[in-house]
């Protein structure tokens, strides 16, 4: 005995020495007995065992489940080992299907036969017989749910699969009550590795079995991760494992890696004495992005979404415009074009009025007293708003008390303009 039955719920047994005389099945069995009587009070046992296979034999071998999503084309894989030198060509190839996971349990699909080849259901057929039995099942329905078997003649012998693979169907749309969470990019250098997160949570208790698989490109693309190898797409073959309880790990990463990884997990629930229930989920995907070199600008963290990246350099590329306008405002402030005050009366309007002396006839005295009239911008222009008057110069020379033109000198008369604002 390996582990502790009570503290650890383990009974791994060990066996030294093994010849093709022991087993070839072994049970599990686990007897609850009452402390004081001794009696049996309850006993559970493993109904399918564990069978001892070795290489001079010929057995088959199956997978345990195999998850599908409605509508897409899956295979159920049999797997035949045959002895070294000793392969037999199949005669017949027998497909079961039911709610046990007991094959012999089960009822009969179809038998394939060599001479009957083209009398088999429409949406059923075998990979390629006799070298490959597996099952294709096209458009999945939820109708095929449950445990498929295999079992293969070969002469005078007869092979059967002692349990099924269950088959679990599952929509393409989220589940209500169980969740699967991805984050939506992940970023990672060409030849480096690389950890897709995957966390699932359900509010159904008492789960018997969980299964994860990755997918890639779609739910229903090539298997980037799957228990057996076999199913494995060659590419990821040996390159990919889990981390924790459903995390995918990819090392080596190549240019071709580049794409959407899908989570894919299978739950399977006890619905009643030897029969179960199973349901697949799947996340929304996780973007894997390749980087063809290391120069460069640092990654960013991979849990940052491509839409964080993107509001972050739209914020920056606003940031950076207002301050280039700020600059461009304050070098024309300096500079006088804007902010600057200008004059009441423009020099352009000047000279759009006729200043010639002939055709000034007002005078002003020097008694005459001059009122400064602030330039209102906010008022209306009035029609007529500006006046002219023709000055003589020397009536306004300091200390000149009378007004004779006789004795001044001939001077140019010069025009004042005014601006006249009406008194309302």
């Amino acid at each position: 005995m390996v582990g502790n039955p009570v503290t650890n719920q383990t009974a791994t047994i060990r066996i030294q020495g093994v010849t093709e005389k022991d087993g070839p099945m072994f049970c599990c069995r686990v007897i609850l007995l009452n402390n004081k009587t001794k009696h049996i009070e309850q006993q559970w046992q493993n109904r399918h065992g564990t069978f001892l296979h070795f290489p001079n034999t010929m057995w088959l071998e199956q997978l345990d489940a195999v998850p599908a999503l409605s509508g897409e084309t899956i295979t159920i894989p049999c797997h035949i080992n045959y002895p070294p030198g000793k392969r037999n060509s199949l005669s017949q190839v027998t497909w079961k299907r039911g709610s046990r996971d007991l094959c012999s349990e089960n009822d009969v699909i179809f038998t394939w036969r060599s001479n009957n080849a083209q009398n088999q259901p429409e949406r059923f057929s075998l990979v390629n017989f006799p070298d490959d039995v597996s099952l294709i099942i096209k458009h999945v329905r939820f109708t095929d749910e449950g445990q498929y078997c295999c079992e293969v003649s070969a002469r005078s012998s007869i092979l059967t699969s002692t349990h099924g693979t269950e088959l679990a169907v599952g929509d393409f749309n989220p589940h209500r009550s169980y969740k699967v969470l991805q984050s939506q990019d992940s970023f990672v250098e060409l030849g480096d590795s690389v950890t897709i997160n995957c966390s699932f949570s359900s509010s159904v208790e008492r789960i018997l079995w969980t299964g994860i698989y990755w997918t890639v490109g779609s739910p229903a693309g090539n298997y980037s991760y799957h228990p057996s190898q076999q199913m494995i797409r060659s590419t990821y073959r040996n390159r990919t494992s889990l981390i924790g309880k459903a995390d995918l790990h990819i090392k080596d990463i190549q240019s071709t890696d580049s794409g959407t990884y899908y989570c894919l997990v299978m739950l399977r629930f006890c619905i009643g004495n030897n029969k179960v229930k199973s349901t697949v989920l799947h996340g929304v995907g996780t973007r894997l992005n390749v980087a063809d070199n290391k120069v460069g600008p640092p990654l960013i963290n991979e849990t940052l979404g491509s839409s964080h990246m993107t509001f972050v350099i739209s914020a920056l590329s606003a940031l950076l415009l207002v301050i280039i306008l700020c600059g461009i405002l304050i070098v024309l402030k300096k500079k006088g074009i804007i902010c600057k005050t200008t004059k009441s009366m423009d020099n352009t309007n000047h000279q759009s009025v006729d200043s010639s002396p002939n055709k000034q006839t007002s005078t002003l005295n020097d008694n005459a007293t001059y009122e400064t009239i602030p330039d209102k911008r906010t008022e209306p222009a009035e029609a007529g708003g500006v006046v002219y008057a023709q000055l003589n110069k020397n009536s306004f020379n300091k200390g000149n008390e009378t007004n004779n033109s006789e004795n001044l000198p001939n001077q140019e008369p010069q025009v004042v303009y005014a601006t006249v604002r009406t008194n309302k």
